[in-house]
């Protein structure tokens, strides 16, 4: 019945169905999440999960200093005090909610717990920890995915950080608000390709996004971002001794180590499902970039 259902509704009517499961903001931001198909299914998609297929394939990733602008914007449809007034007062429920903990722990709550106590100790949510709020968002967003995988990937990878502050930001398409928040996610795109709704880039930013754009050429056909060019920092691999990555800010672009350690150990210590950890004894089915 599910699969004659879903084979005849049209997906514009599917996509603003979705809408009607919104419990807090666009909370679940997943609502269809993938699964494991078991051995003996017809034409399986999926049989393992993520951790049991690191790749060893050159790999760039990175992020933005303010990842959680995206969501601070978002909190801003009803107001931002409003918005942060109701997150303060459900803060467990939206917590387990927009973090889909119950399908990461069994201990949803306490797990809770620790996450107020590391960003807010008792202090009251508003506008006075509007940074703090971000940060939560961000880390627990994006932080603690992108440094899990820095840390088991098999490959040659190339880490970056933007904290370049530039004339525009994307994160005024999450809200309805023009207060800026800082670097928000998906900011780095922006010196990459042309937005319709965007002046052209110019000055700075324009300098900027040559550079990022030759060192993402560069990596595509040499598998390496700085192979030869002496005019740019050479951008080492991270490796098991430090996680070294490409900061690029308003200064320039300089190599350093050990991104946001102490906020990247706090959210491994978690012990959510999503963490590798749990994983790193077994055999692991390694994937090449051979074609």
């Amino acid at each position: 019945m599910l699969i004659n259902c879903l084979r005849n509704i049209s997906f514009e009517r599917l996509a603003k169905l979705s809408y009607d499961l919104l419990e807090w903001d666009v909370d679940p931001i997943v609502y269809f999440r993938p699964s494991i198909e078991v051995e003996g299914s017809e034409n399986p998609f999926l049989m393992l999960y993520p951790s049991q297929t690191i790749s060893s394939v050159p790999l760039i990733i990175g992020l933005t200093s303010e990842e959680g602008a995206l969501k601070m914007s978002s909190l801003t449809k009803d107001g931002l005090e409003e918005g942060l007034n109701k997150f303060n007062t459900d803060f467990d429920d939206i917590i387990i909610l927009t973090l889909l903990l119950e399908g990461k722990t069994s201990f949803p709550k306490e797990v809770v717990r620790k996450i107020k106590k590391e960003y807010f100790s008792d202090k009251v949510i508003n506008t006075d920890v509007q940074r703090e709020v971000l940060d939560l968002f961000g880390d627990s967003y994006f932080l603690h995915g992108i440094m899990t995988t820095v840390q088991f990937h098999k490959g040659p990878l190339y880490f970056y950080y933007l904290s370049y502050r530039g004339n525009y930001t994307l994160s005024y398409n999450f809200g309805n608000t023009k207060d800026y928040f800082g670097v928000s996610h998906a900011d780095d795109l922006i010196y990459f390709f042309s937005f319709k709704h965007l002046p052209k880039l110019t000055g700075k930013d324009l300098d900027v996004s040559q550079k990022l754009i030759e060192l993402w050429t560069n990596f595509a056909t040499f598998r390496h971002p700085t192979p030869l060019n002496p005019s740019f920092t050479f951008w080492e691999p991270t490796t098991t001794r430090g996680i070294k990555y490409l900061h690029i800010s308003n200064d320039g672009f300089v190599i350093k180590e050990n991104l946001l350690k102490k906020k990247a150990d706090f959210w491994i210590s978690l012990g959510l499902k999503d963490n590798l950890k749990f994983n790193k004894q077994k055999k692991n089915q390694v994937h090449t970039d051979e074609l």
